[in-house]
């Protein structure tokens, strides 16, 4: 019968199994990330104009004509972020989306977060 349970079921294991077919997979084995020095941080940050650091971590904030426009750019940083297996804090509003990266595992801010930022900046 259309709609059973049995049949909603079905087609909600067919959209995770879907899911993981398309999650990006991890190449190489976990190590723990080294946290950047002050310098270190300084340097990056300093070919990296639109971002700031704020305590453990570093932040930028873009504008947009239109709501959409933010969510079309969110998404984007989403997919390069999932990519990376390293997922930022975004706060998406009217016409401006915030980012803050922060290696949570190494209590700060790491290269991933500076290669992160780089990428979000080709965007």
């Amino acid at each position: 019968m259309a709609g059973s349970t049995r049949e909603r079921g079905r087609l909600a294991l067919g959209f995770r199994a879907l899911g993981e077919e398309l999650r990006p997979r991890r190449l190489l084995p976990y190590t723990q990330p080294v946290l950047l020095s002050d310098s270190d941080i300084d340097a990056a940050l300093a070919d990296l104009p639109k971002w700031r650091r704020e305590g453990a971590e570093i932040a930028t904030e873009r504008e947009f004509p239109t709501y959409k426009d933010g969510l079309v750019f969110a998404t984007a940083v989403g997919w390069f972020a999932d990519a990376a297996d390293h997922h930022p804090d975004l706060k998406i509003g009217y016409q401006k989306v915030e980012i803050r990266l922060s290696s949570h595992d190494a209590g700060g801010i790491t290269k991933r977060d500076v290669n992160l930022a780089r990428k979000i900046d080709g965007l």
